[in-house]
């Protein structure tokens, strides 16, 4: 990886977390709701598009870095302001808009992705929206997931993210159309 063009694409993503968490409190929660199943569609067309997660080259390329900061502060941004499929916007947005490689892409966009989450955190916790005892709760199942994922991603990577990431999404719009 390219570390100077990452750092940049860090600082961007973590700038954009910030102000999306700064705007979030504004917004009825009824609209989060609705927000998600109108993207949850969008998410599932884009994987089941044949090789949407693959790279046509491995080779690294000349990165533009004003596009990496723009698209760095857009997906940061998404990410502080909303959340869900923010750490697959940066993928997406990594492989399809800055060209980078898809093991670069997910290794950058998992390390954006814990400095968008700590950002908001920070911003939320400030701001007086944090319920500790349940986001510790959750944090625990989450880092068991993170691992028993990243063990999978290296073998099967393509093969298995794909399958993983619909059933996700579809959970998800169901729980939220018939249960929220």
């Amino acid at each position: 990886m390219h570390w100077k063009n990452s750092l940049l694409f860090l600082v961007a993503v973590t700038v954009g977390a910030v102000i999306g968490a700064q705007v979030t409190p504004f917004l009825p929660k009824l609209f989060f709701k609705w927000a998600i199943i109108f993207c949850c569609p969008f998410l599932l067309a884009v994987l089941l598009k044949k090789d949407s997660l693959v790279q046509m080259s491995s080779e690294h390329r000349v990165i533009n870095p004003y596009l990496l900061l723009v698209v760095g502060l857009l997906v940061g941004f998404y990410d502080g302001f909303f959340g869900p499929g923010g750490g697959v916007f940066m993928l997406l947005a990594l492989i399809w808009q800055v060209k980078l490689p898809l093991m670069d892409a997910l290794v950058l966009s998992k390390l954006a992705n814990s400095l968008t989450a700590g950002s908001s955190l920070i911003s939320y916790t400030i701001q007086g929206y944090v319920d500790w005892k349940l986001g510790c709760l959750m944090a625990v199942g989450m880092i068991i997931g993170s691992f028993v994922g990243a063990k999978l991603n290296n073998k099967h990577s393509v093969k298995i993210m794909r399958p993983v990431l619909i059933l996700v999404i579809c959970s998800l719009m169901v729980r939220l159309i018939f249960y929220a």
